[in-house]
C-alpha cells in the first residue's frame, strides 16, 4: 500500500539505526509519513566527481518552499566537498543532510537507489517542501588532535601522496605503528587526519590504500594543508550526546534522522547505543552509518567522525518535557589503540627532542655564518640596527661595531637616493615590507664613515630568533660594478665622436620629455638640424676635416642651449635639440636664428677656413604632434622644407603640413581597404566618332564607392596612389576588371570597340607588367587590337629612354598607344614618332575653355594639325557643347569624349548606349 505513493531513496550502509538499536547486514526500510509536506525525489549519474550532480539535483528539487534536502551519494567516486559546492552554486542557504554511502561487510561496493533506479556512481536526493515544517540540525564531533602538525606536500583532490617527506602510508606507519598501518583503511576511521578549516575542525578518514603508498581519504586535501592525527574522546562524546539530547528536547520533534560516521560505530562498538538512546526517548530515530556526513551550519560542510542530526516536525508543539540525564559509561580501549597512542606520543617526544637539537645546530651555524660571512650582515628591529658582523661595519669604514649600531639605517644614507626618493622614507618602506614577510632586494647608496657615497646591493628578509622577530639584512659593495655600468651606459648612449647624446639616448630623453610635458601641460620644442654642403667638404678634404667640423658644430650647439636642454647627434651630419618647458614660442624663433648664426661662423683648421650653414626644422608639442614618432617626423619634414627654400634657415612645421600628411595616410589606407573589400568599380565613357555619332570605344575609368562618402572620383585619390606602389595595385585591378567586361561584351556580339586603359608610369616600369598584361589578355581571350593604353604626356617624357623599350614591346604585341593630356607637357616630335604612338588626346582644359579663350582655340587647332601631319589619331576630351563639337569637326578632329555625348557610366548603362 505504502509503495504506491511513497517517495523512496536509500543507500548501502555500514549499519542501520532504528531508534536506539543498531542493525547490521540486513535491509531496513523506514517510512516517515508527512501530512503537510510534499516530497520530490531525483537522482543523477555522476559526470565528474560530484559537482554537476549536486548542481543538477538542486536545480530539479529546490523550490520556493523547500526547507531541506536529504541526499545520499556513492562513496568512491564522489567528492563530498564538490557535491555540496554544486548544490550551493544553485542555493547557498538550503539545508542539506545525509551523507556518503558506506559498504556493508558483504560487499565492497556502495550503491544508492530510488524506487526505480539502483546505481553505483551518482547521488539521490529528496526535497521536503512545506511552509510549516520545523527543521533543527546539530552534530557531535569530539575527535581530539594529538601529536605535531604535519604538512601535506603532495595531494590531488582526496588522494594524498606525501605528508612531509614520507608517503601517506609511511606517515601512518611511522606515527601510529605497523599494526595500524597494515589494518588501513579499517583502522583509519579511528585515527583520521584533522584539519582546521576557518576555525571548524574537520576529520578525514582513510578510505583506500594504494600500491604507491598514497592514501585516499573521505574528503579532499590540498598541498600546504597542516593536519594532525585525531582520536575519539569518549568522555567528550558522551557529554556532547547529553547536550544534544537536551537541546533537541526543547525543540518541536516528531522524527529524528541520524547520519553518523562509521568510525564512531567501530570506535564505540556496542556502546554506540549510549549515544543514540537519549534521542530515541524524544522522538522516533532512524538513519545509518556513513562514509562522510553532509551538515549545514553557516555553510554546507562535508564531515567525518561526526554524528549529524536532522530533527523535523510539522507541528510547533514541544512534546518532550522529561529531564535528560547525563550519560557516563566506562569505556575500555582495545589494546591496539592503546599501543598506537603510546607509540604516537613516544615518536612525537623523540621528534621534539630531535627538532630542538636541529634548531640549536642551526642557531650555531647561523652565528658562525653571521660572523664569518664575506657579505655584511645586520639584524634590524624597530628601524634600528641590533647586531652586525665585522664585514658590515668595515665595508662602511666604521672603526667598530658599536659605532655602526649607534645609528639608524637612514642615518648612514644621503638625504636623497639617485632616483629622487627621500632616503628615510624609502628605507622605512623596504623595512616595513620585509617585516610583513616580503623579501626585498634593491640597490642603495650609503655614506661611508668619511661621508663618501657608495653603492651597495641589499637584501632584506624576515627572521625569527628565539621567538623574536627581526629583519635580516645582507649587503655587498657594488661601487666598482656601478662605475663600470655607468661607463658602458655612457658608451651605449653617447656619440663617440662628439660626446653628445646619440640616437638611443635622444629617443629616451624625448619620450621622457613628452611624458613630463603631458603631466605639466607644458610646451616642448624639437629642433631637427642638418648641415648644408657638409658632404661636399667631407668628400673634398677627407674624413679628418669632416670630423673636426662635426665636433666643433657640436660644441657650438651645446654653448647655445640651456642646461636642461638636450642636444644629440643622431647620425651623419644630423643633430637634434630638445627644449622642454618652453613658455613663449617667440624665443624659439630667436633661438633658431642664434643657432643659424653660430653654425655659419667660419671654421679655421690649420691653414684652411671653412664655411658651412645648416637648415633647421622645428616641431612643437602638443600643437604639431602628440607622440614621439610624429614629432620627429614633422621636424624632419620642416627641415627639408627649409632646404627647399634655400638652406641656412629655420622652418616651423605647420598645421597645413599635418593635414596634408594625415589626409595622404588616410587615403592610402582607404585604397588598401577598397582593393581588399572590392569597393572599386569600373565606369566606361564612350569614345564617339562625331561624324556619324557611332560609339567606337570607351575609356575605362575607376570610381571608389566609399561606405561613408559615397562615390569618390579618381582626381582625389589617384595622385596620392601615384606617389607609392598603390597605383600599380589599382592599375592591375582596372586591367583585369575592364578587360574581363569588354571580352564578355565581344562574346555577346555587342561590339564595344576599343578599350582605353590609363597606364601609370610606375606600372610601365614594373618588371612584371608585361607578363601580367599578357596573362590577363590570355585568360579572357582578349585580342590586342581591342586595347589602347593611355600614358600621360608629362610622365612618359620624364624618362624617355628608360620607357622606350617597354613601349616598343607593347606596339610589337599589337597594342595601340595614346599620349594622354597632350599639350600640358613637353613632347618631342622625335619621340612621338619613335614610340610609334597611334593617338594623341587633347587635354580637356583646352577644349572646355575654347569659347571663352581664343588662345585655347588656336592651341587645339595646332594640336589637331600636328596630329594629322604625323598621321596620328586625334581625340578631344571634355566636349560639352554643340559649338565644341562643330569647331573640332571643322578642324579635322573626329574622335571625341565628353558630357555632350555621354558621361562615364556603369557597365549596365554602357550596354544601353551601345544599343
Amino acid at each position: 500500500m505504502f509503495f504506491s505513493f511513497a517517495k523512496i531513496i536509500g543507500t548501502t550502509t555500514d549499519g542501520q539505526i532504528a531508534d536506539a538499536a543498531i542493525c547490521l547486514n540486513t535491509t531496513i526500510i523506514n517510512f516517515t509519513y508527512f501530512e503537510k509536506t510534499s516530497l520530490e525525489v531525483a537522482y543523477h549519474i555522476h559526470r565528474d566527481n560530484g559537482f554537476s550532480s549536486g548542481k543538477i539535483l538542486a536545480q530539479k528539487l529546490i523550490q520556493k518552499e523547500t526547507k531541506v534536502l536529504i541526499s545520499f551519494a556513492t562513496c568512491y567516486n564522489t567528492s563530498g566537498e564538490e557535491y555540496l559546492q554544486g548544490i550551493s552554486s544553485i542555493n547557498k542557504d538550503i539545508i542539506v543532510s545525509g551523507g556518503i554511502a558506506a559498504h556493508s561487510e558483504n560487499s565492497k561496493n556502495t550503491y544508492v537507489f530510488t524506487k526505480d533506479k539502483v546505481f553505483d556512481k551518482g547521488a539521490v536526493a529528496v526535497s521536503l517542501n512545506s511552509k510549516t515544517l520545523q527543521v533543527y540540525t546539530d552534530y557531535s564531533y569530539n575527535w581530539s588532535q594529538i601529536g605535531v602538525g604535519l604538512t601535506i606536500t603532495k595531494a590531488v583532490n582526496n588522494r594524498v601522496y606525501k605528508i612531509g617527506t614520507r608517503t601517506a602510508y609511511e606517515t601512518y606507519k611511522h606515527y601510529l605503528g605497523e599494526d595500524i598501518a597494515k589494518d588501513l583503511p579499517a583502522s583509519g576511521t579511528e585515527f583520521p587526519l584533522i584539519i582546521n578549516k576557518d576555525g571548524f575542525l574537520v576529520s578525514r578518514a582513510v578510505t583506500e590504500v594504494h600500491s604507491d603508498g598514497s592514501l585516499s581519504f573521505a574528503g579532499a586535501f590540498h598541498d600546504g594543508n597542516i593536519v594532525e592525527f585525531g582520536y575519539g574522546d569518549i568522555k567528550s562524546i558522551y557529554e556532547k550526546s547529553t547536550q544534544i539530547a537536551q537541546h533537541v528536547a526543547q525543540k518541536p520533534a516528531e522524527v529524528i534522522f541520524i547520519y553518523s560516521c562509521l568510525a564512531r560505530r567501530h570506535y564505540l562498538n556496542d556502546d554506540i547505543i549510549n549515544e543514540l538512546h537519549p534521542l530515541a526517548n524524544i522522538a522516533p530515530v532512524s538513519g545509518f552509518f556513513t562514509h562522510g556526513e553532509f551538515y549545514t551550519a553557516k555553510k554546507k560542510e562535508f564531515l567525518n567522525q561526526t554524528m549529524t542530526l536532522l530533527v523535523l516536525s510539522e507541528s510547533t508543539e514541544v512534546k518532550h518535557t522529561k529531564q535528560i540525564n547525563k550519560l557516563f559509561k566506562k569505556f575500555t580501549h582495545q589494546a591496539i589503540s592503546i599501543n598506537a597512542l603510546a607509540h604516537l606520543i613516544n615518536v612525537v617526544s623523540e621528534e621534539i627532542k630531535e627538532n630542538r637539537k636541529i634548531l640549536q645546530n642551526q642557531k650555531d651555524a647561523f652565528e658562525t655564518l653571521f660572523e664569518k660571512s664575506a657579505e655584511g650582515i645586520l639584524l634590524l628591529a624597530e628601524n634600528r640596527f641590533i647586531d652586525c658582523n665585522e664585514t658590515a661595519y668595515k665595508s662602511l669604514g666604521y672603526p667598530s661595531k658599536e659605532k655602526l649600531l649607534h645609528v639608524a639605517p637612514y642615518d648612514i644614507s644621503p638625504q636623497y637616493q639617485p632616483d629622487g626618493r627621500l632616503s628615510i622614507e624609502a628605507a622605512k618602506e623596504y623595512i616595513a615590507a620585509a617585516e610583513r614577510g616580503e623579501d626585498q632586494q634593491f640597490e642603495w647608496v650609503h655614506l661611508t664613515y668619511d661621508g663618501i657615497p657608495t653603492w651597495f646591493e641589499i637584501k632584506l628578509a624576515p627572521i625569527e630568533i628565539e621567538n623574536k622577530k627581526y629583519v635580516y639584512a645582507s649587503w655587498r659593495n657594488i661601487q666598482n660594478r656601478k662605475e663600470m655600468q655607468e661607463r658602458l651606459y655612457h658608451q651605449a648612449n653617447h656619440d663617440v665622436l662628439t660626446g653628445l647624446a646619440n640616437r638611443n639616448l635622444f629617443y629616451d630623453r624625448l619620450q621622457h620629455a613628452i611624458a613630463h610635458a603631458l603631466r605639466d601641460k607644458a610646451q616642448l620644442v624639437l629642433f631637427f638640424i642638418d648641415l648644408d654642403m657638409f658632404k661636399e667638404i667631407n668628400d673634398s678634404f677627407g674624413h679628418d676635416i669632416g670630423d673636426l667640423l662635426l665636433k666643433e658644430v657640436a660644441q657650438r650647439l651645446k654653448r647655445n642651449i640651456r642646461d636642461e636642454d638636450t642636444v644629440a647627434r643622431i647620425g651623419g651630419d644630423e643633430f637634434t635639440i630638445i627644449m622642454e618647458n618652453v613658455k613663449n614660442l617667440n624665443i624659439v624663433a630667436q633661438k633658431a636664428q642664434n643657432l643659424l648664426e653660430e653654425v655659419a661662423k667660419p671654421y679655421i683648421f690649420e691653414t684652411h677656413t671653412f664655411h658651412i650653414s645648416c637648415s633647421i626644422g622645428i616641431s612643437v608639442f602638443p600643437y604639431d604632434a602628440q607622440n614621439l614618432n610624429d614629432l620627429v617626423k614633422y621636424a624632419d619634414t620642416a627641415m627639408y622644407k627649409a632646404k627647399q627654400e634655400g638652406r641656412n634657415r629655420g622652418w616651423f612645421y605647420s598645421n597645413e603640413m599635418t593635414q596634408i600628411v594625415s589626409h595622404k595616410i588616410k587615403i592610402e589606407n582607404g585604397i588598401r581597404e577598397a582593393i581588399k573589400y572590392k569597393y572599386f568599380e569600373t565606369y566606361f565613357q564612350p569614345v564617339i566618332d562625331a561624324r556619324n555619332g557611332k560609339i567606337v570605344g570607351a575609356e575605362a575609368l575607376i570610381r571608389w564607392n566609399d561606405i561613408h562618402k559615397g562615390v569618390i572620383l579618381p582626381d582625389e585619390f589617384i595622385p596620392i596612389a601615384e606617389q607609392s606602389d598603390l597605383i600599380i595595385d589599382i592599375d592591375n585591378w582596372m586591367m583585369q576588371s575592364a578587360i574581363a567586361q569588354f571580352s564578355q561584351w565581344y562574346k555577346e556580339g555587342k561590339e564595344p570597340g576599343v578599350l582605353s586603359l590609363n597606364l601609370a608610369i610606375k606600372q610601365l616600369e614594373n618588371p612584371h607588367f608585361l607578363e601580367n598584361l599578357q596573362n590577363v589578355m590570355e585568360l579572357y581571350d582578349f585580342k590586342p587590337e581591342w586595347l589602347k593604353l593611355e600614358i600621360l604626356e608629362r610622365q612618359v617624357m620624364q624618362k624617355v629612354e628608360e620607357n622606350s623599350e617597354a613601349l616598343s614591346v607593347l606596339k610589337a604585341l599589337g597594342i595601340s598607344l595614346a599620349i594622354d593630356d597632350f599639350g600640358t607637357g613637353e613632347s618631342s616630335f622625335l619621340y612621338l614618332k619613335k614610340f610609334r604612338t597611334s593617338q594623341i588626346k587633347i587635354d580637356k582644359s583646352f577644349v572646355m575653355n575654347m569659347n571663352n579663350h581664343s588662345d585655347n582655340k588656336e592651341i587645339v587647332k595646332a594640336i589637331i594639325a600636328l596630329g594629322n601631319a604625323l598621321n596620328l589619331e586625334v581625340l578631344a576630351e571634355g566636349v560639352e557643347t554643340e559649338n565644341d563639337k562643330e569647331y573640332l569637326l571643322q578642324n579635322g578632329c573626329y574622335l571625341m569624349q565628353g558630357h555632350y555625348f555621354a558621361k562615364a557610366v556603369k557597365a549596365v548603362e554602357f550596354v544601353t548606349l551601345l544599343q
